[in-house]
């Protein structure tokens, strides 16, 4: 299940899982286990109602600290902000659960961190296996499967009666306002076990246990069971703790249970945080502000300042570019859905003939047919199925319609892995003298540059290449959406008037990437709120923690972090 996580919390949830990045800290003193308090944390009655050890900062020295000394900050500096952070989860752990709501777990819930750990103990494990030997092949596609992810819109928009003050009086006028649809799930919408687990039980425990030693029973996975076991061992050396192997294992789960438990009544915590806030400030000329900014900035950075990777950046990522340069010193670029048709490797001088079907509406297409055909055959199925249906969506002058056949076309027949995978179309640029700028092969260049002749979104062109037929599918021109763009560029909202299309609704109705329903609105109404939520985040944080008091032992930071 997808986990929803905002600013200021997932960076409080990435202590929780995996502590072997820093594991050297600790085994570099292996006679003593740092459990001193270096962190206390009171109420305002004086009361201790949280600590942070000195393991604690360990772990998540491991899980944070090195990224912030990667980033640029001194050892001091990464060992202060780490515990900053550790300071600031517990603290909502505890706001978290002083709120029965929250705190008070049903059978569901309680399955889901035992399930959690689970996960926790599988990704420890693979840790110890390398990336290149982990055996987790959860949601792994076939070759002839593939997936496609529908976008679901976070917000929409409507026409309301607004007050305004026009020449010194107050009128009503039509305007923009954003209406924010529930669509975002909860950690926990859709999640319905077959079976129920209760971690807090020893039971539970018990079974975890047995599931990690049953995983783990033999080769590499026995190894990494027991590098996991050395490892575990060693950061408890000195504290006079058994070392068989059940009872290391079980303070492991029941700490893995417990940071799982924190992890899930975090999120909680934030999901009840941000749904009492509608983010109503919001508005349609907040979306064109930020659109502007992205033009002038990308504007200042490749016709002000010169900067020579325009190029590139196009071609590589299109969508990520605000401003088009159309001057003489640059190239044209256009976009194509590439649809392939591979030759056959059991049939020579035929073709495959591959058709998926998403039975269950979850995105994901399997393979229905395979079958190698002549190319005459693909050519009449090509007309049938891809060309038709698009000629008849041109002819309805509607462009959504067009771009839901080029996306059904890509992920029900299309045997091209790169188009399956991209974010967006494929890209191709156009020099001063008509040519083609792109690595492509020759015939797939030529048929490109046919549909940027025409400048017809829909039209087709089929061609030939050593990899097989290509269906191309002209998407457009990467052209600015408004003119007059410079450095002083600036969109107003200026309401709705019926019978003319305003600058908001140009970005509200402007796809970015043809397959998906997803337009220049979304993608900026989403920065502004994921902005928005971490300042609510923060803000709630900085109110919390200020009732109460806190004490740092610095004496007591290991020497290892020093």
């Amino acid at each position: 299940m997808k986990k929803k996580f905002t600013g200021i919390i997932i960076c409080l949830l990435m202590f929780c899982m995996s502590v072997f990045a820093g594991c050297s800290l600790v085994q570099t003193n292996p006679d003593k286990f740092y459990n001193s308090t270096v962190v206390e944390i009171k109420d305002k009655d004086g009361n201790v109602v949280s600590t942070v050890s000195s393991r604690e900062l360990i772990n998540g020295y491991s899980s944070m600290g090195y990224y912030y000394e990667y980033q640029g900050m001194s050892r001091a500096e990464a060992v202060a902000e780490t515990i900053t952070l550790l300071e600031n989860r517990k603290i909502i752990v505890y706001e978290a659960e002083k709120d029965a709501t929250l705190k008070n777990l049903d059978e569901r819930e309680k399955t889901y961190i035992w399930e959690q750990v689970v996960v926790a103990l599988e990704e420890n494990i693979s840790y110890y296996l390398g990336e290149q030997e982990s055996t987790n092949t959860m949601g792994e596609e076939s070759p002839d499967s593939a997936t496609f992810t529908a976008y679901s819109k976070r917000a929409d928009y409507a026409v309301e009666k607004v007050k305004v003050i026009k020449d010194g009086r107050e009128v009503e006028e039509d305007h923009f306002v954003i209406l924010k649809k529930d669509v975002q799930p909860g950690i926990l919408d859709g999640y319905s076990p077959s079976k129920y687990h209760d971690y807090t039980k020893a039971e539970e425990k018990e079974l975890l246990y047995n599931i990690l030693l049953e995983n783990n029973k033999a080769g590499k996975r026995f190894e990494a069971l027991e590098k996991y076991y050395d490892y575990l061992v060693s950061v408890e050396r000195g504290l006079n703790l058994s070392t068989d192997k059940k009872s290391v294992f079980e303070r492991e789960i029941e700490t893995l249970c417990q940071q799982s438990y924190e992890n899930y009544l975090m999120t909680k915590y934030s999901e009840k945080l941000l749904g009492k806030n509608e983010i109503s400030a919001i508005t349609a000329q907040d979306i064109l502000d930020l659109y502007c900014q992205k033009v002038r900035t990308d504007y200042t950075k490749y016709v002000i300042e010169g900067d020579s990777s325009y190029d590139s950046t196009v071609s590589s990522s299109y969508r990520g570019t605000y401003y088009y340069d159309g001057s003489k010193a640059t190239n044209d670029y256009f976009t194509v859905a590439n649809i392939l048709f591979n030759k056959s490797t059991t049939e020579a001088g035929k073709y495959d003939l591959i058709i998926r079907q998403d039975e269950d509406g979850d995105g994901v297409y399997e393979l229905d047919t395979k079958e190698a055909k002549t190319k005459s055959e693909i050519e009449a199925f090509i007309q049938n199925n891809i060309v038709h249906p698009l000629t008849t969506a041109q002819m309805s002058s509607d462009q959504n319609l067009a771009s839901e056949v080029i996306k059904e076309s890509v992920f029900k027949y299309n045997q091209d892995p790169g188009m399956l995978k991209a974010e967006g179309n494929y890209v191709i640029g156009v020099d001063k003298d008509g040519k083609a700028v792109s690595n492509f092969v020759e015939s797939f260049n030529e048929a490109g540059l046919n549909l940027y002749n025409q400048n017809v979104f829909g039209n087709v062109e089929i061609t030939d290449s050593e990899y097989g037929i290509h269906v191309l599918v002209y998407t457009g021109k990467c052209e600015n959406l408004f003119s007059g763009i410079d450095e002083q560029f600036t969109l107003i909202d200026t309401g709705y008037t019926e019978g003319q299309v305003s600058a908001f609704e140009i970005l509200a109705n402007t796809r970015v990437n043809t397959m998906l329903d997803k337009t220049y609105f979304d993608v900026l109404y989403e920065e502004l709120y994921k902005d928005k939520s971490s300042e609510i985040e923060q803000a709630d944080l900085d109110v919390r923690k200020a009732t109460y008091s806190i004490t740092h032992y610095n004496s007591n930071i290991p020497s290892t972090l020093k």
